[in-house]
């Protein structure tokens, strides 16, 4: 009994890539805008208060003065005018404060 090495195939499971998920076909798909994955497994939506530049890329913080209610979000939402949030990440509306002076 003897093998060619050509013959000889390794099967090696290879992760994807963070920002990219396995397919049904075994190969790398990056995630959906407003998603993102860090194993490379499956892809999750940003969570509220964060939101993704680019997709694949990995969610961020909303900015002061900036909130995002909603996950899976690809902008964040302004606060209205003369009002800012005092927290990175704010989730609401109401996370949206006066500005002093107004």
């Amino acid at each position: 009994n003897t093998t060619d090495a050509a013959e000889t195939v390794t099967s090696e499971c290879v992760p994807c890539q963070a920002g990219y998920r396995m397919s049904e076909s075994q190969t790398c798909e990056i995630c959906d805008w407003g998603s993102y994955s860090e194993s490379g497994n499956a892809c999750e939506p940003c969570a509220e208060g964060t939101f993704q530049k680019k997709r694949g890329a990995a969610c961020s913080q909303c900015d002061l003065g900036f909130y995002s209610s909603s996950p899976g979000a690809t902008t964040c939402a302004s606060c209205p005018a003369h009002a800012t949030t005092v927290i990175l990440g704010a989730t609401k509306l109401s996370d949206c404060h006066c500005i002093e002076d107004y």
